[in-house]
């Protein structure tokens, strides 16, 4: 789901000089099956041993993957028409998304709660406009 309402945005996020980059923790052809899948332009990154989600902070329990709120996530995924063939990579960890300024400033984080748990685009968008505004 989070996938497939970043791509709308990649040119908006191109043109204000930026670039997405997706990272997951599969295996480098888990990460060809997804780009043909959902037909991604931007690079993706694999990190199986997960050194990058552990050192941002991820969570990666199994509270975080299986509760309450990934029900009402998924009930929400399913109606927007997104449906979970499979699980490729780690099922526990959680994701998030992070705007990194040139320097190396984070001007932007969220670390996804539980599964399904991912920000409004439009909030990401609108935090990146305004980053590129004050540099």
């Amino acid at each position: 789901e989070q996938v497939s309402s970043f791509l709308p945005e990649v040119e908006t996020i191109r043109g204000l000089g930026a670039e997405l980059y997706f990272v997951g923790t599969g295996a480098p052809f888990f990460a060809r099956g997804f780009r043909e899948e959902y037909a991604v332009p931007v690079p993706i990154y694999v990190d199986p041993e997960r050194v990058t989600y552990e050192a941002l902070g991820f969570a990666r329990t199994l509270r975080s993957t299986v509760n309450l709120r990934l029900l009402s996530n998924a009930r929400r995924a399913r109606k927007a028409g997104f449906r979970q063939n499979s699980v490729e990579g780690d099922a526990w960890q959680q994701g998030g998304v992070l705007i990194v300024l040139p320097g190396g400033e984070v001007a932007y984080s969220y670390r996804s709660e539980v599964a399904g748990d991912h920000p409004e685009v439009t909030e990401v968008v609108q935090v990146l406009r305004k980053a590129v505004k004050a540099t």
